[in-house]
């Protein structure tokens, strides 16, 4: 899976997944939003 900017996510926004594989980033967001299904 691509982190980061690409052509498809301009802004940078991580989805769901992202977050779930990105534990560092956990303590940003909301569980809900963290472990919401796609």
């Amino acid at each position: 899976m691509i982190n980061g900017v690409d052509g498809t996510n301009p802004q940078g926004i991580e989805t769901g997944m992202d977050l779930v594989l990105d534990p560092d980033h956990l303590d940003e967001v909301t569980p809900s939003l963290a472990f919401k299904p796609a």
